[in-house]
């Protein structure tokens, strides 16, 4: 009987060393190698979400790589489409109202990549002198004529300083008072106008005024530009008064007004004095005016906008200079079909020269941008 106490004790004994009741069978939880497979599995899940992760990031950085590459080529496509519905109406409208004759069958001044705009007329001693925006060199300057026809003596007034809130210069108008001859000008950098001033005792040597630009664009009708300054003396009341555009600085979207006693510090209208029209051709927005004023009150030649690409040339009314009036036909000129100005008339300026009302004014066509003439009898 030794024998089987024996085995019974050394049963006993594995039992006791078996801290799971006497039985070397282990459940499966509990396994050495069956928790490292559990790590081994989080390992590998983790691995995946990272490589998912890294795909996610390169495919990412691939799309955004090529929304740069495509976006503007899709911009420039949509802008196309845009120009290409707006140009459909360029001819809604009769080329000549109101008594205006367009003269000739081409501009008066610029041709091929000499592109000139934005012209300003007067006259000087028996002249007719044209201050007008040289787009080559982004400077203003003056040509003078006999007859308003042929242009010559083309003479640099003032040019742009690069790296400064005039970096361009253009879209000016000048008068004389007293002595001093007062350009006014518009600057552009970096997306915004404003409006500066040039001094010159003889009319061809100017000196900028040293605390420039006199015009910003403050209130929010302003936007980001202020541009196209238009300045009148008027004696009666002693008061420089200027009309200017504002809005967008690719085409303005309003015009201003503003006072001043010395023609340098000046007062604003706190409202636009003009906006866009019920008139079809004047129904997106309006710009770059010439008012001028006569016994009986003010007139103004502006731009009337039907779209950002087809432009035309209005006039309004005024008692006062700061309370307009239009009428239902108030149209002068739009552009003429298959002709240097196809594309878009605008920015005019009116000088009565020779027995006759010369407007001149911007015409656009595919190629270029050129100034031409329109003639009323007086």
């Amino acid at each position: 009987m030794k024998p089987a106490n024996r085995k019974t004790t050394l049963l006993e004994a594995a039992a006791s060393n078996n801290p799971h009741g006497g039985c070397h069978k282990m459940t499966q939880g509990h396994h050495p190698a069956s928790s490292i497979n559990v790590a081994s599995k989080r390992q590998k899940r983790l691995r995946h979400i990272l490589y998912l992760l890294l795909i996610l990031f390169i495919a990412a950085i691939c799309f955004f790589s090529l929304y740069r590459y495509i976006r503007p080529r899709i911009n420039r496509h949509i802008r196309n489409s845009e120009y290409i519905q707006n140009h459909a109406h360029a001819y809604d409208f009769p080329a000549e109202n109101n008594g205006w004759k367009k003269f000739g069958a081409s501009p008066v001044y610029g041709e091929g990549e000499n592109i000139m705009f934005d012209p300003y007329c007067y006259v000087e001693d028996d002249t007719l002198k044209m201050l007008v925006s040289d787009r080559k060199n982004g400077a203003l300057a003056t040509v003078t004529s006999t007859d308003g026809v042929q242009w010559n003596d083309y003479e640099l007034l003032l040019s742009g300083i690069s790296q400064t809130w005039e970096d361009i210069v253009n879209r000016g108008c000048m008068i004389k008072h007293g002595d001093t001859y007062m350009l006014y000008y518009t600057g552009q950098h970096n997306g915004e106008s404003h409006i500066g001033l040039a001094m010159s005792h003889d009319g061809n040597n100017f000196y900028r005024y040293e605390y420039n630009p006199i015009l910003r664009p403050e209130s929010n009708h302003e936007g980001a530009s202020v541009m196209n300054p238009c300045v009148i003396y008027d004696k009666k009341s002693r008061l420089f008064k200027m009309w200017y555009s504002a809005g967008e600085t690719y085409e303005p979207n309003i015009i201003c007004y503003a006072e001043s006693t010395d023609g340098i510090n000046w007062v604003k209208r706190d409202q636009p004095v003009l906006e866009k029209g019920e008139n079809e051709w004047e129904k997106d927005r309006i710009g770059g005016c010439q008012v001028i004023q006569q016994s009986t009150g003010y007139i103004m030649y502006y731009i009337g906008y039907q779209n950002i690409d087809i432009a035309r040339i209005c006039y309004a009314e005024s008692q006062d200079g700061i309370h307009w009036k239009r009428t239902s036909g108030n149209l002068l000129l739009s552009p003429s079909e298959g002709s240097w100005d196809s594309c878009a008339v605008y920015k005019p300026s009116v000088v009565s020269w020779h027995g006759q009302e010369h407007l001149y004014y911007n015409g656009r066509n595919e190629q270029g941008e050129y100034i031409g003439l329109a003639v009323k009898p007086l």
